[in-house]
């Protein structure tokens, strides 16, 4: 290999920088020594040396990870190495002329630092900033989705659920039912949705709302009440999950930050596509606490509204979660207390919040109406049919 050889002397590091040499197109690969007399290659058997004076250093590479070393005497040759320990060789800091190309290289890199440092921060921020105002944005997001499009997702979910289910369709049982559902929806405000109510022919305690107006009610919660104003209250809060779109606002907050973008500031379309390809979700979802307080809240008021006690609200909450606790052996029906309490946890907080609305209210039991239902033989009738 043309080139001057130089003995190795002096230098910081004995061991050398792994690094090569560019000649034309090809590479080789060896190991570069720095000494007063210059910067030395070696790859036995070839060797080559560049003169400190006229040595041009420049970074190159991916990111400017590789640093460049060229000089005139040697037009066709480039060495190389990614060894940045190379920057604070003696020989070279101590060198006036290659000073200000390490102090560029070495600016350079802090920059990029800054720059990518800035970059996290701004990334972290974001993701920060999702994390504190999620609520805020899908509140946003559901707020461009039309009700007309609710009710759509919503069907769609039971539709679902109907594949699987079977329904008590009885029309005295829906008459019967109504003295129940229709002063509770009475003492709704004017809103855009169309209630309906379902009755699922299914053992288990359980209730829940759909986006749209959709409520389904199993035949076990309805034979496990002590009386119609719990299924009322019961009512009053599924309904109060619709109204508050907590099924809608739920399912958008696990579409994804795209689709959330999209439709804060684009066409609500696409994820309203999204959302009923994953309308599946409302039927095994739970909702937060923060909901199901809200629906709690909202729900009583609702009650009190259409004259009802909401009292009953109290009481069949208290009742399945004291039966749950007491005794794993619950009555026919209680047995399956815990799957309304999984999806609907009454916890202490939630009961006492309630015994304070109600202490607070001063009713007094003639405030409120009485149910014009025959509910013994409401539950009779469901029995026959289960």
């Amino acid at each position: 290999m043309d080139g001057s050889a130089a003995e190795k002397q002096n230098s910081s590091s004995p061991d050398g920088y792994p690094g090569g040499v560019f000649i034309h197109r090809d590479r080789t690969f060896g190991t570069l020594t720095v000494n007063a007399s210059g910067l030395h290659y070696r790859s036995d058997p070839e060797s080559l040396s560049f003169p400190l004076q006229g040595l041009v250093l420049e970074a190159g590479g991916a990111n400017d990870k590789t640093l460049f070393f060229t000089h005139p005497r040697f037009p066709d040759r480039t060495l190389f190495t990614t060894d940045t320990r190379i920057l604070k060789d003696p020989a070279f800091t101590g060198h006036a002329a290659l000073e200000p190309m390490i102090r560029r290289i070495q600016s350079a890199r802090v920059r990029s630092l800054v720059i990518l440092g800035g970059f996290l921060l701004i990334l972290l921020g974001g993701f920060a900033f999702l994390f504190l105002f999620k609520e805020s944005l899908v509140m946003a997001a559901a707020d461009r989705i039309p009700a007309r499009w609710e009710t759509r997702l919503g069907q769609s979910a039971l539709n679902q659920l109907r594949a699987g289910s079977e329904f008590i369709e009885d029309a005295a049982v829906r008459d019967q039912l109504r003295e129940i559902t229709d002063p509770v929806f009475q003492g709704i405000p004017e809103t855009e949705y169309d209630f309906r109510v379902y009755l699922a022919k299914n053992p288990e305690i359980n209730a829940f709302a759909l986006p749209g107006g959709i409520i389904v009610l199993n035949s076990g919660l309805i034979l496990s009440a002590t009386g119609p104003e719990q299924v009322a209250g019961v009512l009053a809060h599924e309904a109060a999950h619709v109204t508050l779109r907590h099924g809608l606002r739920q399912i958008i907050g696990t579409v994804g930050l795209f689709a959330l973008v999209q439709a804060l500031f684009g066409d609500a379309t696409g994820l309203m596509a999204v959302l009923i390809d994953n309308s599946a979700l409302l039927l095994t979802r739970k909702y937060s606490r923060d909901y199901e307080r809200e629906a709690d809240e909202t729900g009583w008021d609702y009650l009190t509204a259409a004259g009802i006690d909401p009292r009953g609200m109290i009481s069949f909450f208290e009742r399945l979660r004291e039966e749950a606790q007491s005794d794993k052996n619950l009555p026919a029906g209680l047995g399956d207390a815990l799957t309304f309490l999984s999806t609907h946890p009454a916890t202490p907080e939630r009961i006492d919040r309630l015994r304070e609305k109600w202490a607070a209210a001063k009713h007094q039991s003639g405030d409120f109406r009485r149910l014009n239902i025959d509910f013994q033989d409401l539950q009779d009738r469901i029995r026959r049919l289960e």
